[in-house]
């Protein structure tokens, strides 16, 4: 299990905003510290595959536990 500093819970979003609201997040956020977004919109998958390839980010940890998807993701 990896340790967020922020949790963000972006259930019943559908694309594109779950990647908007983990960028804004991101924004925040210091170089290193790590992030754990909660989706339950399915083609967030490709999406955040594809945004941590663009930005340099790190994927942590990817899973799906039911309707929810769970990344957890390093700037």
């Amino acid at each position: 299990m990896h340790k967020h500093d922020v949790k963000l819970d972006t259930s019943d979003l559908v694309c594109p905003l779950p990647l908007l609201k983990t960028k804004q997040a991101m924004a925040d956020m210091q170089k290193g510290q790590v992030i754990e977004v909660i989706c339950t919109d399915a083609s967030s998958v490709v999406d955040f595959e594809s945004f941590v390839a663009i930005t340099g980010a790190t994927m942590l940890k990817r899973e799906q536990n039911g309707a929810q998807y769970i990344f957890v993701i390093r700037k």
